[in-house]
């Protein structure tokens, strides 16, 4: 997955840290509404999902940048560390 590079706003025009954060729940509640609306996984049906989906990368991305933190790249090696040690990566066979 390659997310590419987030132009995040300007810390000026970021809200303060606990109303962006709010913002990145009411994306993801956007993200759990089109997901209910999906009667299959078919790709030509998930253009919305997906941009849903980017919104709370960018609203995540600006609350980030908001506290200073403007590359994020060790963070995510540490939360795929995580994710490995807890098997998510793991190659699972079908029953």
């Amino acid at each position: 997955m390659n997310v590419g590079e987030v132009r995040t706003f300007p810390r000026t025009n970021i809200p303060e840290p606990r109303e962006q954060a709010i913002k990145i729940l009411e994306e993801a509640a956007e993200v759990f509404s089109e997901v209910q609306l999906l009667d299959d996984w078919d790709v030509r049906e998930t253009r919305q999902l997906q941009n849903e989906c980017a919104d709370v990368i960018m609203a995540t991305c600006n609350l980030l940048y908001s506290i200073g933190c403007g590359n994020i790249t060790h963070l995510m090696k540490a939360c795929e560390k995580r994710q490995e040690e807890r098997g998510r990566y793991d190659i699972q066979k079908p029953n």
